[in-house]
């Protein structure tokens, strides 16, 4: 077997008491404190305690060690943070002993597969027609632009439709 499939079998072998929600698009948020505290939002709304586990502490600490692998990275106590991609893009931070002493902290943010366009930003009524050519222009003439914005709410939807 190829070392890379069988490093994304193990990847998703660790990821399996999360799947239904890491699969699921209207989740955006996994949050796991140790292995027995599992909490997801889903789009639009709150956090919510959902049934899944691991057997136990050190069967999560030992997903946690197989992501940080798979992420060509060591998890351990004088690396106890970890922050980095999976294959899908979303974004995962793992926190370990000594910084975190229950286990393993797992946070997992998802983004949206689809992207929006700035006419879907007028449509939503987040932009104005003047506003969308302005940042066309800019580019179309390959110009940096700064976006600024509360967490979670301008900056990441601003920079996802501008990235293309």
């Amino acid at each position: 077997m190829d070392a890379n499939v069988l490093d994304h079998e193990l990847l998703n072998a660790s990821l399996n008491p999360i799947a239904p929600w890491v699969d699921d698009p209207e989740v955006t948020d996994i949050l796991v404190y140790g292995s027995r505290n599992v909490y997801i939002r889903r789009r639009g709304g709150g956090f919510e305690g959902v049934g899944a586990k691991w057997r136990t502490d050190d069967d999560l600490m030992t997903a946690a060690k197989t992501i940080g692998r798979h992420m060509g990275r060591q998890l351990n106590s004088r690396a106890p943070i970890l922050d980095a991609r999976l294959p899908d893009k979303s974004r995962v931070n793992i926190i370990i002993d000594p910084c975190y002493n229950r286990g393993a902290c797992i946070s997992i943010r998802k983004f949206p597969k689809d992207k929006f366009s700035l006419d879907d930003l007028v449509c939503f009524g987040s932009m104005d027609d003047a506003g969308t050519e302005i940042l066309s222009a800019i580019m179309r003439l390959g110009k940096n632009i700064l976006i600024s914005g509360k967490f979670r709410s301008s900056l990441v939807f601003g920079k996802m439709t501008l990235s293309g």
